[in-house]
This record gives structure tokens, C-alpha cells and sequence, in this order.
């Protein structure tokens, strides 16, 4: 269970909806974790929040540490003592720059995963047209694609050359 905190970003909500619900995550699941997250909000937040929804008690699952993590987390919210116990419990501040400090490194997670996408839809379309071999006809490559995205691919090519 401790394995899950490590994840960042959007991984972090997928893999928590799986392993706490056992199923993948909704639209509106997303919005609403990401949108927590987005603002800053700490995982094991999220993670009490999944844990203690009906759907989650519905299916009572035993997950390993689960319990545990909860109970740290119920003792690093305490008034005054949980001050003093949080870092002793390695839990995340809840002080407004640590807040500050989750969202710009959730905001940082989602734009390396969005941008390793795009990365990857570049890959696959260099491969594309680079390779005559493959795939249709050097008139159908570029096909459904725009003017601009033509003009770069070429412009990409020409370099890679």
C-alpha cells in the first residue's frame, strides 16, 4: 500500500481506483481526484477519501497496510500533537507552501505524461512515412492529417535525414 504514495500524477489516481476499488477510474472519479490533487491536496488524502467510500466498504477489501496508513494519517491530523507527529510518521505538511509545493509537482506529472504521448504519436508518425516499406502509399501518409502537422513532419524528416 506504502508502493502507491510513490506513484505521482495522473498514474497515482489510476492506480489508486484499481487497487482500492478494483476497477478502472470514471470520468468523474478523475475530475474530482485530479482536481483535488491539482489544488494541491495530499495523496493519503485521496487515498482515506477512496478507502472509506461505500463502494470501497462494499467490497471490504484486505488490502495490506491499508489499516495502518490510516491510523498515521488520523494521528498527523490531530490538533497540535499531529504537528509534532507528522514528520515522525513521514507524512506530507499540510502548511499552504506544501500545498503549493503538491500542485505544481502533480501539475509537472500531468504535463510530462501528456506530453510523452505526444511524443509517442511523433514516433509512430516518423515511423510512417520514414519507412516506404510499410503503411500506405507516400500520398496516403499524411492523410487525415492537417497542413500545418504535413509541414512539420516534412520539416522533422528533412532533418532526420
Amino acid at each position: 500500500m506504502h508502493d502507491l504514495l510513490d506513484i505521482e500524477g495522473p498514474d497515482f489516481v489510476r492506480f489508486a481506483y484499481v487497487t482500492l476499488l478494483c476497477r478502472k477510474l470514471d470520468p468523474s472519479g478523475r475530475k474530482s481526484a485530479e482536481d483535488f490533487l491539482r489544488r494541491g491536496g495530499r495523496k493519503i488524502d485521496l487515498v482515506a477519501s477512496i478507502a472509506t467510500s461505500d463502494e470501497a466498504r462494499r467490497l471490504s477489501a484486505d488490502l495490506s497496510g491499508l489499516n495502518r496508513m490510516l491510523q498515521r494519517r488520523a494521528l498527523g491530523r490531530l490538533p497540535l500533537l499531529g504537528w509534532l507527529l507528522r514528520p515522525l510518521l513521514g507524512l506530507e505538511p499540510m502548511d499552504a507552501a506544501a500545498r503549493r509545493e503538491r500542485a505544481i509537482a502533480f501539475a509537472l506529472a500531468q504535463s510530462h505524461e501528456a506530453m510523452s504521448v505526444q511524443l509517442l504519436r511523433v514516433e509512430s508518425l516518423i515511423a510512417a512515412v520514414s519507412d516506404p516499406m510499410d503503411g500506405p502509399g507516400p500520398a496516403d501518409r499524411f492523410k487525415g492529417t492537417s497542413v500545418r502537422s504535413r509541414q512539420i513532419m516534412h520539416a522533422m524528416l528533412a532533418r532526420l535525414s
